[in-house]
């Protein structure tokens, strides 16, 4: 069975799940080009999240072609803020 690999992706995580993410990292699991990481407990202050979302996507770029954003909006439910990110971003 051939190996998933993730070398061509950035994750853009919020820092309360770096404790997990860098597991996978460590064990080799993920293979990522690189991981950035928000502040945790920003989604409660949808504002500095979106911040700090738009300045991380904006240094993921530099490390992958791809970006993929379903952070903002599975945590507010912003669908339109999700727009207004990927106009930004993409």
């Amino acid at each position: 069975m051939k190996k998933q690999s993730f070398k061509d992706y950035v994750i853009v995580s919020c820092g309360t799940l770096a404790p997990e993410i860098n597991y996978l990292k460590n064990s080799k699991f993920l293979d990522v080009n690189k991981i950035l990481y928000t502040k945790p407990g920003r989604h409660e202050v949808p504002r500095e999240l979106e911040s700090q979302l738009i300045n991380k996507l904006n240094i993921a770029k530099d490390y992958s072609v791809t970006l993929y954003d379903d952070y903002y909006q599975k945590l507010t439910g912003g669908e339109n803020n999700q727009r207004r990110i990927n106009k930004k971003i993409l």
